[in-house]
Order: structure tokens, then C-alpha cells, then sequence
């Protein structure tokens, strides 16, 4: 059985934000827009706000204050599109590109999990801009729970979300971790019994003077080209082909920060010798020739997907000689000090596009150790990275468990007595 969202709480637009009265960080009320939701710390709280006012003004504009465990969200433009959804905390006023649902009979944090779980974009107005009324929300099925099992819904969603939470927190901790251990990798190095050299100002025998720095007295440092075999070659782009003849081409988005990753392959046309030209062996490494300043020049080891494959002509593929493995060269180049030589020398005329040359990467200033070090300090840094991956997997599956239980419990599909969803809260 189900009755509608009106029956559970009041629906009810923002108000009007005049441009002379934004920018006060200091009032009695906040005056919340929708870039508010992006703010960090409001995730799913409102605890932060870019503007303020008082009482009196409020008054005057005759905004509506909406209470704290209202749930906002956007209702014009594409942002609604993006399903976002907030819980005030304290008494607010949202501007009239947002609208916000008030409970009645609903517990707050079931009505907030119900309409997190709504895609918007189903009920969307046509128009010039994407929106939504309160008419059409407010006729939204909403299921017709007791406030007790509500409340021990919202209690599971809560527990996931705290552990997601968490996890995201211990990502967050040990990729500071990892950026913390690249610099010491690229400065130190790792002994051949697995740990970093002591710190110059311990040991200052065991390094020398070179342009990115003290490094090791055993290392070499000297362009990158002396460790290539030929010249950076740019890929080539043919029109996709729509079956299957043997042959794929690499998208732009099989390289990522986190290096290469197979995720975007493309039907190549088979007769094409450009194509076969622009094949690629395992080892090679390609980088990114165009991307934000931010961004370019990623870089990442191609890993042979089972069948020939080619690259787009915004990459650049480069093939290591014999005394430097791809692993270690691919690390190198997503190292601070080289990202910071490829940031600075790409060119552009756009303010959010630049490129790089493969007169620029050959030129890139890099230190190079023997290949038993640079084997130590790719496990080293395996080490740690496989510990990110491992905790972003413990996030995706939270998430797709999360999905899952919505579908079943917020939908009425499944019900469960409350006891068991207490319990079920307290294993997650």
C-alpha cells in the first residue's frame, strides 16, 4: 500500500535572492543556493553556507525559513538532473532554484533516503530549462511504513553511509600517504633491503646535487630520451567502424590518474596500414598529448587486451630502452617533480586546454636508478597503492549494497519486521 508524497510532507519553492544582498558571511539565517550543496562538509548536511542574512531582510524578501531536517534539492536547470539531495541543520532560506520537502507524518531521514532514491529527471517539466513543481512531485508514490519501521530503514541507510564514510576517510588518509611516499621514493630511493635511505641531513655521503633536487650519489639524472628507444610517436584517429573485424583502437579515457585501464576500446577499421602502424606491444607507455593543465600528459603502461589495438592521435606512445622497465618510467612520470616539468612547459592558447610535444617529453629532466632499485621502488609503491584499491573496493560494494537495499526497502518490495532492521543497522 502506498499514498502519495504530499501526504508525507509539505513541498514548498524558495525565494528570490536579490544580487545586492548576497555575499554577507556573517546574519541570523542562512541563505542557501544550489552551489551551497557542493560545499565541502555538505555532503548530505547543510553545515556551511556562502551567504547570510538577518532577520529583518528576510522579512522584507517575505522568505520562507525553512526548519532544520528539511531535505533540499535543486528544481531547475541541470543540476536537479544530478539528483542531489541536502538536510538542513539549522533554519534556512533557499533560494528559487531549489525547493524543499518539509516532513509531516515522514521521520526526516526515511523521507530523505526515499527522495535520494528518486531520479527527477522522470518528472521533469519541457521547457528551455529542465524542472520540477511541487504539484508533480508531491504526486509521487511514497510507501505508507509505521513510523517505527521508517525510522529503522532510515537507521540501515544511516549505518552505510557512516561506513562509506569511513572508508572514503581511510582512501583519503592513504593517498596522502602514497603522495607523501612518491616524494621520498624519488629523493631516497629503497636499499636492497627494502627501506628508504636515511634523510640527507642524517646521511649527506649518500646523495649528490642535480637539477630536481638531492638525489642518490648511484643515480643517473639526464633527459628522458636517453632512456627511450626512438622518438614520442603521436597515434592515429580513424572513424570507428561499426562490427568487429579483429582490430580496436584505445579511447581517450583508457588513460586515467591511475594509469592505464582498458575501459574504453573502439572497433579500428582492418585495412587501414595507419592502424597497423599505431599498434601497440605490451610495455609500451602512452601519454596524454591534451587534456587541463592539471591533467596533461597522463600517463600509463599499455597491457596487451588480446587482440591488436591502436591509439588516438592525442596520445603519444614512448617505448623504454633496456636499462629502465615501464613500470618504473611510468611512476616516474606521474612523480611531483616531473609533473611539474610537463605542467610547466604545455602550451596553449584556451584557458582549459593545453598540449604537450614529443620534443617537450623527450626533453623532460628525470633520474633514473639501477633496475634492481627501480624494481624495490615499484613494489614499494605497489604496496601502498594496492591498499587504496582494496579500500575503494570496500566503498563499491557498500555503495552497490546501498543501491540494492533502496530498490527492496524504501520501494516496499521487501518488508522487514523493525526488530530485524534494527539488527540489520547494527551489523553493517
Amino acid at each position: 500500500m502506498s499514498e502519495y508524497l504530499r501526504d508525507s510532507c509539505t513541498l514548498k519553492g524558495g525565494t528570490g535572492f536579490p544580487e545586492s544582498l548576497q555575499g554577507k558571511q556573517e546574519g541570523d539565517l542562512a541563505f542557501i543556493k544550489v552551489s551551497d550543496m557542493s560545499l565541502p562538509g555538505n555532503e548530505k548536511f547543510i553545515t556551511n553556507a556562502n551567504n547570510y542574512v538577518a532577520h529583518e531582510v528576510a522579512a522584507k524578501l517575505h522568505a520562507n525559513v525553512f526548519p532544520p531536517r528539511a531535505t533540499v534539492f535543486a528544481k531547475v536547470g541541470a543540476a536537479l538532473l544530478l539528483n542531489r539531495r541536502r538536510i538542513l541543520t539549522e533554519p534556512t532560506i533557499i533560494d528559487n532554484n531549489m525547493m524543499a520537502a518539509t516532513p509531516t507524518t515522514a521521520d526526516s531521514d526515511f523521507l530523505y533516503y526515499f527522495l535520494s532514491s528518486v531520479d527527477f529527471g522522470n518528472y521533469v517539466q519541457t521547457g528551455a530549462l529542465p524542472s520540477v513543481n511541487q504539484s508533480t512531485l508531491g504526486m509521487i508514490p511514497f510507501p505508507s511504513f509505521q513510523p517505527a519501521e521508517q525510522r529503522g530503514i532510515a537507521k540501515i541507510f544511516s549505518a552505510i553511509d557512516e561506513a562509506i564514510d569511513q572508508t572514503e576517510a581511510m582512501i583519503a588518509k592513504t593517498q596522502q600517504i602514497n603522495a607523501g611516499l612518491m616524494h621520498d621514493l624519488f629523493t631516497r630511493g629503497v636499499t636492497p633491503d627494502g627501506h628508504l635511505r636515511p634523510p640527507r641531513a642524517e646521511a649527506p655521503k649518500l646523495y649528490k646535487e642535480s637539477p630536481l633536487g638531492w638525489i642518490p650519489k648511484e643515480w643517473e639524472q639526464d633527459r628522458l630520451e636517453r632512456w627511450l628507444v626512438g622518438s614520442p610517436k603521436n597515434g592515429y584517429s580513424p572513424s570507428e567502424v561499426e562490427e568487429w573485424n579483429g582490430y580496436s583502437m584505445l579511447g581517450l579515457g583508457c588513460l586515467t590518474p591511475d594509469g592505464f585501464i582498458p575501459a574504453q576500446l573502439k572497433n579500428a577499421p582492418a585495412g587501414d596500414s595507419r592502424v597497423l602502424d599505431a599498434c601497440l606491444v605490451d610495455g609500451d607507455l602512452l601519454v596524454s598529448r591534451a587534456n587541463t593543465r592539471e591533467l596533461v600528459g597522463l600517463v600509463g603502461t599499455y597491457r596487451d587486451v588480446g587482440h591488436p589495438c591502436s591509439y588516438p592521435d592525442l596520445m603519444m606512445r614512448i617505448r623504454p630502452n633496456s636499462d629502465v622497465a615501464s613500470s618504473f618510467l611510468e611512476l616516474c612520470l606521474r612523480s611531483p617533480f616531473v609533473r611539474r616539468q610537463i605542467q610547466a612547459n604545455a602550451v596553449g592558447t584556451s584557458s582549459s586546454m593545453v598540449k604537450i610535444s614529443g620534443a617537450i617529453v623527450r626533453r623532460l629532466i628525470v633520474t633514473i636508478p639501477e633496475k634492481s632499485e627501480q624494481q624495490r621502488i615499484v613494489e614499494t609503491e605497489l604496496v601502498c597503492r594496492r591498499e587504496i584499491e582494496a579500500e575503494q573496493s570496500s566503498a563499491r560494494k557498500l555503495r552497490l549494497k546501498k543501491a540494492g537495499l533502496m530498490h527492496d526497502l524504501l520501494t516496499g518490495r521487501v518488508r522487514v519486521p523493525v526488530a530485524e532492521l534494527q539488527k540489520a543497522a547494527a551489523r553493517v
